[in-house]
């Protein structure tokens, strides 16, 4: 797993009309909602950001680097029971700064025969 260093550098450019500038910091201004969905269904997580520098997203599922998801949505279609769980998203600047997560979504994974499986500390368990 990787780590973020969060560490913040301010450039100043003086100029004598507007004074010093600096770069706005990178923050995440849509998290990754709840959700529960049928298996087979379409799922899409978002995850937006602002602020004025490249970033590099990568998705997380149980906090595990989902290998290829480097985009701001992460889809997954058709959804399957082992895709339940919870996801974030690792946001970084291109610059190595301004790394942060966003806060955790669960997906609820409703099986076509209409059990239901929730999350329950580190054990699932099936209800009906």
């Amino acid at each position: 797993m990787v780590s973020c260093l969060l560490k913040r550098t301010q450039v100043c450019d003086f100029d004598n009309q507007t004074g010093p500038s600096f770069p706005e910091p990178l923050r995440i201004a849509e998290h990754p909602s709840n959700q529960e969905h049928k298996e087979g269904s379409r799922v899409e997580f978002k995850c937006k950001v602002h602020g004025k520098k490249k970033v590099i997203y990568q998705w997380l599922k149980d906090g595990t680097e989902i290998q290829g998801q480097n985009g701001s949505i992460l889809v997954l279609d058709p959804v399957k029971l082992r895709d339940f769980g919870c996801y974030a998203c690792r946001v970084r600047g291109t610059d190595g700064s301004d790394c942060m997560e966003s806060s955790p979504a669960t997906l609820d994974v409703t099986p076509r025969d209409g059990t239901s499986k929730y999350h329950v500390g580190v054990f699932d368990a099936e209800f009906q």
